[in-house]
């Protein structure tokens, strides 16, 4: 418990900031290639924990629109 809090939200090197479109795309393309490998896909987001990626990747995809705009862009 104390470990995944450290991980997750108390380290003072975990990037909290937006989401930025650049690490938006690369997520989707990295989530294409690799799939739910979430751990492997959070090692190319300096800062971004593995439960960061996870639930941005969840959040795209709950937001149609959005997620249909970055994988044509991706295409």
């Amino acid at each position: 418990q104390c470990r995944e809090r450290w991980v997750n939200q108390i380290n003072p090197l975990i990037n909290k900031s937006d989401w930025s479109y650049h690490e938006d795309l690369l997520l989707m393309n990295l989530s294409y290639v690799f799939g739910h490998k979430w751990s492997l896909i959070s090692k190319n987001f300096i800062g971004r924990s593995v439960n960061s990626v996870k639930n941005r990747w969840r959040w795209i995809n709950r937001h149609c629109i959005y997620h249909r705009a970055l994988v044509n862009e991706i295409n």
